[in-house]
């Protein structure tokens, strides 16, 4: 009987202390469960604010790079309203000489007066008909008129790319619209004197003359500055800085830097990543635009600035260079406007658009 006793007595004390270590242990357990769920926590806690913190600097990115576009494309319609003023005097430049040519002709044929330039016409035509015809058979005539056509070609295209303007450009718009059927009226009159007689014809040219400076006068006068480029970083900030001489490309001769050079071209002391040169801003021709923006130095580089100097070319210009040989390179520049940048380094480093 006191060994059965002794025997449970023992059970239960054995039970108790199994039942103790299960306590135990399931606190222990509780402890690290807990632990690990605040690991956790904190892990997915720290997981998504660096999620958040990555998305926020894509997000800063991306609109960055969206200011950068925006500017950039701001500035190539900037030029391309410019470049319509361009060709479109240079086209009207050679419409006029050839109306020039037709009325005096005309006119000397009609009178049997003619002068050193209209003799080639005049002498040997039955009337002023025929007279008319030889001025349209002149090679010098028809290389004129191919201008004048090929003119209006470019400007079709240029008003192709600009349909759609954006509210800032609208002024812009309309005025390039003018501009183009001015032009058209006077290479009509250029192509076809006929249905007019010599009075009317003189008349015409008069007119369509006015009406063609007016109008490209008053779209010069209504196109905005270009934007200043965003630069989020010291390095693409030297870079704008360094080639700023290139954003005076197609603006009026009158705004450009330095100190008159020679009629229609202006100088000023430039330095370009410690190159000594000078910056030449040339503006030759009726539009009184600057057609091309040059600097060139007074001796060779080494190849180790060249290729820098290209390197930073091509982030300023947004493209790759192609490489014509060791010492040369082209930049395309801009899909609206027929821009190329170009760099020599043979006997002095000379870069220009």
């Amino acid at each position: 009987m006191k060994l059965q006793l002794r025997y449970r007595k023992g059970k239960d004390i054995k039970k108790e202390k199994i039942l103790n270590f299960i306590k135990q242990n399931k606190k222990s357990t509780l402890i690290v469960t807990g632990f690990v769920l605040v690991l956790i926590c904190v892990i997915t806690a720290i997981s998504i604010h660096d999620q958040h913190v990555k998305e926020e600097q894509e997000r800063i990115k991306k609109e960055q790079q969206q200011a950068v576009k925006d500017a950039m494309e701001y500035n190539e319609m900037v030029e391309c309203y410019y470049k319509i003023c361009d060709i479109s005097y240079t086209g009207a430049s050679s419409a006029e000489k050839i109306c020039v040519t037709i009325y005096n002709t005309w006119k000397d044929s009609i009178f049997n007066s003619p002068n050193e330039d209209t003799k080639k016409y005049v002498n040997g035509a039955k009337d002023f008909n025929e007279a008319v015809e030889n001025v349209y058979e002149d090679d010098e005539i028809r290389d004129q008129l191919n201008d004048v056509n090929n003119t209006e070609d470019d400007l079709d295209d240029y008003i192709r790319k600009i349909q759609n303007p954006p509210e800032k450009f609208d002024k812009c718009y309309d005025a390039a619209i003018d501009l183009n059927t001015s032009f058209k009226q006077l290479a009509d009159l250029a192509n076809d004197p006929s249905g007019m007689n010599l009075s009317d014809y003189g008349d015409a040219e008069s007119e369509r003359i006015d009406s063609f400076v007016s109008d490209a006068e008053k779209l010069k006068s209504v196109i905005p500055q270009k934007k200043e480029i965003p630069t989020y970083d010291d390095t693409t900030k030297e870079i704008y800085e360094e080639f700023a001489f290139f954003d005076y490309y197609l603006q009026p001769c009158s705004e450009a830097p330095g100190t008159e050079y020679t009629s229609g071209m202006n100088a000023e002391e430039k330095s370009v990543y410690g190159i000594d040169g000078q910056v030449y801003y040339v503006g030759f021709g009726p539009s009184k635009l600057i057609t091309m923006v040059s600097f060139s130095s007074n001796k060779k580089v080494s190849d180790e600035d060249f290729e820098k100097i290209v390197s930073n070319l091509e982030t300023y210009c947004g493209k790759k260079a192609k490489k014509i040989n060791n010492d040369s390179y082209i930049i395309d520049c801009g899909d609206k406007v027929q821009k190329s940048i170009s760099i020599t380094n043979d006997d002095t480093l000379s870069i220009f658009c």
